[in-house]
């Protein structure tokens, strides 16, 4: 072919251009396809997010709502129970339960109105909380009332107070039937996004079948790998769910029956063990001197004995208390020294006793007026001076009170026991734990007390924390804010 003919450089021209034009739809084409096909990769990984986000959250809404249902209802009928009921043991397990099951509403409440979004259901919740106010002071009134033996009264008051009761009732089954709505509305439109997305899968198929097999073939297996991607994610959230509805029971059900479980042991132990040990302690007390001295010896055993079944019973019941959240915390305005000082006298003597000293050191700069709840406070610093007792066996012990550099309260109780490695350090305010076995053998205990001490601490926002040496002793330190009460100045 003769390239320099101007007809045969006209159709080589026109055909270089062809081919260009060619090459550049084809170009063209394949960004296209491939841009619409990551397209849809990236949506399809975007509703996996969003449906596993959306079923999270609308099931964490869900079982509030629930929750709260559950709870109303309970709360009806063992208020109810409670005018009706004689035995006096039984009429206390139910108000205990009725108090619990109200600080169970209260967080239940607080938990789902920081999920909800929605303005209908935010309009809901108000008048739940309405409702609520309402339905407080008619029950204050009837426990009162109760309280006071006058049950005639109470049985009166009740059908106001479950009045107000059904309307929270209806407020809530009001909301669980808005929820669901919800729940129907955004699987709808997830729907909807998994057709649309369906869809553009169908125009990429038909784009590769347009460009040729081979990318059709690609098309055909990348749609139908994200498909079964999918429907894989659908399987994991639906097996998901359930073991998070079964967990959530079984944890409610063992949570359930540990509170039932206290609340026996406080009956079946408390009263017989106090009623043992005033008995002991009588025999103990020297009021029968025509007692055998070897018999008198067997008396006291049981007496100090008893002291340990009591300390670690009350152990058992405040760490219960702490876990199931019915601490409160109290404060008021006192004078710290002066408490502290008649407060330490039993430990004074306990450390006597056993050959050691207990020297303190009170910074002057701590005001006179401090607002500290000192029941708690006392109780950690208690357990401090009990352990260093414990594991000390000459020596002084150091009580220090003083403002620390943060300005805060910083209480310290230094000694020159064992010490405690760092192994053990790392899990020493853990419950059940003791510094090691032989520890155990020797000086007793169930391993409570500081773990005890540590959510005492974290209840009063404070740090409780130690340091040690082996062989040289350790330092056990508790920081609070440093309140004091002005008006009291």
């Amino acid at each position: 072919m003769d390239s320099h003919n101007p007809a045969i450089k006209h159709y080589l021209s026109i055909r270089r251009s062809v081919n260009r034009h060619i090459i550049a739809g084809f170009s063209i084409l394949l960004m296209l396809t491939l841009g619409m096909a990551l397209f849809s990769y990236f949506n399809i990984e975007r509703l996996d997010k969003s449906l596993t986000t959306v079923v999270f959250k609308n099931n964490g809404t869900t079982n509030h709502i629930h929750q709260l249902s559950a709870i109303a209802r309970e709360r009806s009928i063992i208020f109810h129970r409670i005018a009706s009921e004689k035995d006096p043991f039984v009429r206390d397990e139910d108000i205990m339960r009725y108090k619990l099951l109200a600080g169970k509403f209260v967080k239940h409440r607080e938990a789902l109105e920081q999920r909800i979004t929605s303005p209908r259901l935010i309009s809901l919740l108000e008048e739940l909380k309405q409702n609520a106010r309402e339905s407080q002071p008619l029950h204050e009134l009837a426990m009162s009332t109760i309280e006071e033996g006058n049950f005639t009264d109470a049985l009166n008051i009740i059908p106001k107070a479950l009045s107000v009761q059904g309307e929270i009732i209806a407020t809530l089954e009001s909301m669980a039937i808005h929820q669901q709505k919800i729940n129907v509305d955004l699987k709808r439109g997830i729907q909807a996004d998994i057709s649309t997305n369906h869809m553009l899968a169908f125009i990429v198929l038909v784009i590769f079948m347009s460009i040729g097999i081979f990318i059709g073939v690609l098309a055909v297996k990348l749609n139908n790998r994200d498909h079964d991607h999918l429907s894989q994610v659908n399987k994991v959230l639906e097996h998901s769910n359930m073991a998070l509805e079964e967990a959530t029971k079984t944890a409610m059900k063992a949570n359930e029956t540990k509170t039932n479980f206290i609340a026996n042991i406080s009956h079946e132990l408390r009263t017989p063990l106090t009623s043992i040990k005033g008995s002991v302690g009588m025999l103990n007390s020297g009021m029968f001197p025509n007692i055998d001295a070897e018999v008198m010896s067997l008396i006291k055993i049981a007496d100090d004995n008893s002291d340990r079944l009591m300390a670690l019973l009350e152990d058992v019941l405040d760490f219960s208390k702490l876990e199931l959240g019915e601490i409160e915390i109290a404060e008021d305005s006192v004078d710290l020294i002066k408490e502290m000082d008649r407060a330490l006298m039993p430990h004074l003597l306990h450390a006597d006793k056993n050959g050691l000293n207990i020297m303190t050191e009170f910074d002057e700069k701590i005001p006179s007026n401090v607002v500290v709840d000192f029941e708690f406070l006392f109780k950690i610093i208690a357990q401090l001076l009990s352990n260093a007792i414990k594991f000390t066996e000459k020596g002084d012990i150091v009580l220090r009170i003083q403002k620390n550099k943060s300005d805060e309260l910083e209480i310290s109780v230094l000694d020159n026991g064992p010490g405690i490695s760092p192994e053990e350090l790392e899990s020493i305010f853990d419950t059940f734990v003791q510094g090691d076995g032989s520890s155990t053998r020797k000086h007793g205990g169930t391993g409570l007390g500081l773990a005890i001490c540590k959510k005492i601490s974290d209840a009063m926002n404070g740090q409780l924390g130690a340091e040690s040496t082996v062989g040289e002793g350790s330092r056990f330190w508790l920081r609070l804010p440093l309140k004091e009460n002005k008006a009291a100045a």
